[in-house]
């Protein structure tokens, strides 16, 4: 109320002492105008902002998770595949210096570089090794079913898929551990020595050894 009179006060004040009021109407327009664009992209700038805030941390996240996933893509060797047609046999030699003979139409998988841990080689099929030696670093077999563990040893693995139903591994010399799972699923370790087989058996899920002439089954690779 107080600013109409005022603004009442003004205008009849110039009228009397003949003051002409002639506002520049397109100058106020123009501030007019500028304000509202300024206070809409204001809010546009401060919606980027929140939006971008939201997005930062999963954006990180994701960025440490790639670059975590990359590191260990680079770390880990590629596995090389070695397989010998029917009918015929194949050796060859592992990063580790050990020897492995491959009977006929059998796969063996193995990094193109061991590190430092245990040594891991994958076998589908039938094969002969002559394990080097290497202080506190296993030698792990792994087929489908049973993990031959040793340390430096000769022995020979037959483990087919769908041709036969037993996975026999015998051993020349030194000694393996075997490690399989029962009918139970409970995690087993049997120990085996020179001149012995093991055969389990994959529908009973059991385990048996046996003395046996080592030699005459690793004939196969002379």
């Amino acid at each position: 109320m107080f600013r109409v009179k005022a603004v009442s006060f003004v205008y009849y004040t110039m009228k009397e002492m003949n003051i002409e009021y002639h506002p520049d109407v397109e100058a106020a327009l123009q501030k007019v105008q500028h304000k509202i664009k300024y206070n809409h992209y204001r809010r546009i700038l401060n919606s980027v902002k929140t939006v971008a805030a939201i997005l930062a941390v999963p954006l990180a996240a994701i960025s440490i998770f790639l670059y975590v996933s990359g590191s260990d893509r680079v770390s880990s060797p590629s596995l090389v595949e070695v397989h010998s047609t029917p009918g015929m046999t194949s050796s060859v030699q592992l990063p580790d210096g050990s020897s492995v003979w491959l009977n006929s139409n059998s796969t063996l998988r193995y990094p193109s570089s061991f590190g430092t841990g245990d040594r891991d080689v994958y076998l589908e099929g039938e094969a002969f090794f002559k394990v080097s030696r290497m202080d506190g670093r296993k030698f792990n077999v792994r087929t489908d079913c049973v993990t031959v563990e040793v340390l430096g040893t000769e022995f020979n693995v037959e483990a087919y898929k769908g041709q036969f139903n037993d996975v026999r591994t015998t051993l020349v010399n030194g000694k393996v551990n075997l490690h399989y799972k029962n009918i139970n699923g409970e995690e087993q370790c049997s120990p085996l020595l020179p001149g012995q087989m093991f055969t389990y058996d994959k529908t009973s899920s059991k385990g048996t050894c046996a003395e046996v002439n080592s030699r005459t089954f690793s004939s196969w690779k002379d």
